[in-house]
């Protein structure tokens, strides 16, 4: 997922604040320079990653 299809994911969800630095702070966690992952696994792991946050 690129940063601009995650603005617009953030945006459909209407998170509050503090939720949405969340959600951005996995983002980029998985999207590191330099990372050995391709773009769909990158996609898979931040998809996966904010399913288990929206659960919590």
């Amino acid at each position: 997922m690129i940063r601009k299809e995650f603005e617009l994911y953030l945006k459909d969800l209407n998170l509050t604040t503090k939720l949405e630095k969340e959600y951005w702070r996995v983002y980029e966690r998985i999207n590191e320079a330099g990372t050995p992952l391709n773009y769909s696994q990158r996609a898979n792991i931040l998809l996966s990653e904010l399913r288990k946050m929206k659960k919590s």
